[in-house]
């Protein structure tokens, strides 16, 4: 499988060992699957790994960051002209999109609410969606199980 890491399940898995992002970074390790990334995705890793609140020894995030750089894939992508709710996940995108990533949803995209209400009405695009895939990863707290019932549904 090949995959675009961000930032943020990174630095969850690392902090929270245990958790889903915990496993997504034990994939990472196990080589389970593919990280694709560029120069803006490793820059933007080592500046958030390294902010004081976070705790990191440099040769940890080092040692992290320089697996990914050799177990991965680097990519030199394409520009897109695209408008996304968040501006700072275009990086992802390109790489996503110029890696053949196999999939790329943002948590902003429009349909994906219902799927974290207990009654929500599911968009069918995204039941279909969710329908292609063996396994899905999800890094958020699911608490009650709602968003992993809602997938379930989908197929």
């Amino acid at each position: 499988m090949r995959v675009v890491v961000d930032t943020n399940v990174l630095v969850s898995g690392v902090l929270n060992p245990h958790g889903p992002p915990g496993r997504i970074v034990d994939a990472i390790l196990a080589e389970a699957f593919t990280v694709l990334y560029d120069d803006r995705i490793l820059s933007e890793y080592r500046a958030v790994l390294a902010r004081p609140r976070f705790g990191f020894r440099p040769s940890e995030i080092d040692a992290l960051v320089d697996f990914v750089e050799v177990a991965g894939e680097s990519l030199i992508v394409q520009s897109l002209t695209v408008v996304l709710p968040d501006p700072t996940d275009l990086p992802f995108l390109e790489v996503a999109a110029s890696g053949h990533a196999d999939a790329f949803r943002p948590l902003e995209a429009r349909g994906l609410a219902p799927f974290f209400a207990p009654t929500g009405q599911l968009d069918p695009d995204w039941r279909m969606y969710f329908n292609r895939f063996a396994v899905v990863i999800s890094y958020l707290y699911d608490y009650d199980g709602t968003f992993q019932s809602n997938v379930l549904k989908s197929g």
